[in-house]
């Protein structure tokens, strides 16, 4: 597509997006863009956590988003809108990698906070059809990590183009990030215009004891014991929501959105039972 197009279809889409911008809840947009965490609009899709973005593209108007539409709310008066449009790339929001200008990705992202040892962690997700739109240029679509500092992502959920379907990747089968053989493991769900529901028990450890264990919609979708841990990263994992175009940089035409609600992480299974329903047996406790 000539240089000219695409140019047209980043102006029109900037346009859109300010005009977006415009009609939010009054006090949701931060005072940089994205979302102001203060508000109770932005908050109640947190359950008492402390989000925050991560990524330069996530402060563009539109991008990180209170959503109001109520048949895209699972609970509530909100969910959180991510919208990734052609384009959309830059640093880290402190300054340092990943860039995804140069690594040819497009990007918006948070990160609600570090995690280590036994945890429990539920949310919900709806995909948007409009991720159809990745499949010639850019395949994959990562939405949630689970990343470990100095090593990477053990462990995401993510939209395979290629497949047509959602699936769970673990990248560290070897002990060691991206070491071994990385499996991705199908989520038979339709991944389009329906919430669905995640309960996620960890214990993040780099030897036998280590667990991921994951519910969709409460029954039991992937389990794997052994190190979830790389060897060569710390014992700290951050969950990060996200609509990561791969390989997607000035490939891809159109908009990828995904909506996100009712966020809860936790040591203990009584705090997710609260929003979320949780068949123990199948997710292997008491």
């Amino acid at each position: 597509m000539k240089l000219a197009t695409l140019l047209t279809i980043g102006l029109l889409a900037s346009a859109q997006s300010l005009s977006a911008q415009a009609t939010l809840p009054a006090g949701t947009v931060g005072a940089s863009g994205g979302l102001n965490f203060d508000s109770p609009l932005v908050a109640e899709n947190f359950h008492g956590l402390s989000p925050r973005h991560t990524m330069a593209a996530s402060l563009l108007p539109g991008r990180v988003a209170v959503e109001t539409d109520l048949a895209s709310v699972r609970s509530g008066q909100t969910s959180i809108r991510f919208q990734v449009q052609p384009g959309d790339c830059g640093r880290a929001i402190n300054g340092g990698a990943p860039d995804d200008c140069a690594s040819g990705n497009e990007r918006v992202e948070l990160n609600t906070g570090d995690t280590s040892g036994l945890t429990v962690y539920a949310f919900s997700l709806m995909l948007d059809g409009d991720f159809r739109n990745i499949n010639r240029a850019a395949p994959t679509a990562y939405l949630v990590q689970w990343f470990q500092q100095e090593a990477g992502a053990c462990f995401g959920v993510q939209y395979s183009g290629s497949a047509d379907r959602m699936v769970i990747r673990n990248r560290c089968v070897g002990g060691s990030f991206a070491s071994g053989t990385v499996t991705d493991t199908e989520l038979r769900i339709q991944p389009f215009g329906a919430w669905h529901e995640y309960v996620v028990l960890a214990n993040w450890s780099k030897d036998a004891d280590g667990l991921f264990r994951v519910m969709v919609d409460n029954q039991l979708a992937y389990s794997f014991q052994g190190p979830t841990l790389a060897a060569e990263g710390v014992d700290q994992v951050s969950q990060r929501f996200m609509v990561n175009r791969q390989n997607g940089l000035r490939q891809t035409i159109g908009t990828t959105t995904m909506w996100l609600d009712d966020v809860v992480t936790s040591n203990n299974l009584e705090a997710i039972e609260q929003v979320y329903a949780v068949d123990r047996t199948s997710l292997g406790v008491q």
